[in-house]
């Protein structure tokens, strides 16, 4: 079968997104790739989203639309996969818009690379920000004798550049019908993280692009942004989920020790975020701090990272932090160090600027900015920061 006649599904659970809808409908219905049946699940919105993908359908035959009581995200995407007629599956959320080469891509990659799955990067954006979240490399991966370290590497591992979500990739349809089946109806939190689980044991091979082509749209109301005990619930569940389901595959006890310190890391990170914790919890760490010896230091980044990084380097007697410095630092105003703004650098010495960002294009993004402000490149440095781990 030629690459044209090929049907993909693209299913989109839709809940009260009347604000993001049409957006998220045009970006597909605009896709290059022609062949593709597009399947609107409307989960018993109550505002005009409904309306809305009904207006759409009647414009385009290649829209289907249910409307169904709510009963939860699980339960919307399996009423997709229903009604899925295509060989190969995608998903988009209702809030989210995708670019219109993104099918026409993913399908040629998984045919041209035989495989199971496709994965690519997104793109995050909140406010006007904008960040992304992909592989550094194009890359086939054979993963029928290693499927315990790919898990290990790729779901466990809270620094992969692999996403849980299954909306950055495309799937054979046979793989994703029974991988989503195991998923509770219930377990509305990390329901992608058993899926990706699933599909990686049952695979044999998964290609993973650089390219990124999914918008993932920042909402201040949506699920993950949560009371934190409710997520930490939440998180108890899925972990729970998460052991049943290895138990299935019979690899419980091979991964039981990488699961363990993968659900210590997210309670941590849970309960030191919440708003009214009364301690905090020192989550990374500067991987090179003993080539700092001796050396006059000026820390670039007051967020999480680098935090961590000063109450590190503030212990470390053999060198000396002389400024920390961001671009937001009225932002960042405390009690116990004064936080400045990168061009008041010109009055500091020092010896070397450390870009305190976890991902590799933001500190790009910086360094060019110093070096236009006047900053020698060479006294600029960026490693990825080193996450603790049990």
């Amino acid at each position: 079968m030629i690459e044209g006649q090929i049907l993909i599904s693209v299913i989109v659970p839709i809940y009260n997104v009347e604000q993001y809808v049409e957006k998220c409908i045009q970006s597909i219905v605009n896709q290059t790739y022609k062949n593709i049946q597009i399947l609107l699940i409307d989960d018993g919105s109550t505002d005009h989203s409904g309306k809305i993908c009904d207006e759409y359908a009647k414009k385009d035959s290649r829209i289907e639309v249910v409307h169904k009581r709510n009963e939860g995200l699980v339960r919307a995407r399996k009423e997709g996969l229903n009604r899925a007629n295509g060989q190969y599956i995608g998903f988009v959320d209702g809030d989210d818009y995708i670019d219109e080469n993104m099918y026409a891509e993913m399908l040629r990659d998984i045919l041209s690379f035989q495989a199971d799955f496709v994965h690519a990067g997104y793109q995050e954006e909140r406010s006007k920000i904008i960040r992304g979240r992909f592989s550094n490399k194009n890359e086939k991966c054979d993963i029928r004798s290693i499927k315990e370290q790919f898990i290990r590497d790729h779901v466990m591992n809270q620094n992969s550049t692999m996403s849980y979500s299954i909306w950055s990739k495309l799937f054979k349809q046979e793989l994703i019908k029974k991988c989503y089946r195991k998923v509770p109806d219930e377990q509305s939190y990390g329901e992608d993280m058993l899926t990706l689980c699933a599909c990686i044991i049952e695979s044999d091979y998964v290609y993973m692009t650089k390219n990124t082509y999914y918008h993932y749209v920042y909402r201040d109301n949506s699920i993950i942004h949560e009371n934190w005990t409710a997520v930490v619930i939440r998180l108890g569940k899925l972990y729970e989920c998460l052991g049943n389901l290895l138990k299935e595959y019979h690899l419980y006890n091979e991964l039981r020790a990488s699961l363990d310190r993968w659900f210590q890391i997210c309670m941590i990170n849970n309960i030191s975020s919440a708003k009214m914790a009364r301690f905090f919890v020192h989550r990374y760490f500067y991987p090179h701090i003993f080539s700092l010896e001796k050396k006059e230091v000026v820390l670039y980044g007051a967020g999480t990272i680098g935090q961590d990084y000063y109450a590190q380097l503030s212990q470390y007697q053999k060198c000396r932090v002389v400024a920390w410095v961001d671009k937001n630092a009225l932002k960042y105003k405390n009690e116990y160090v004064d936080i400045i703004e990168p061009k008041e650098l010109k009055y500091v010495r020092y010896d070397i600027v450390i870009l305190a960002v976890k991902e590799y294009q933001m500190a790009e993004e910086i360094k060019a900015e110093l070096i236009e402000g006047g900053i020698s490149k060479n006294k600029i440095t960026w490693s990825t920061p080193k996450y603790m781990s049990y």
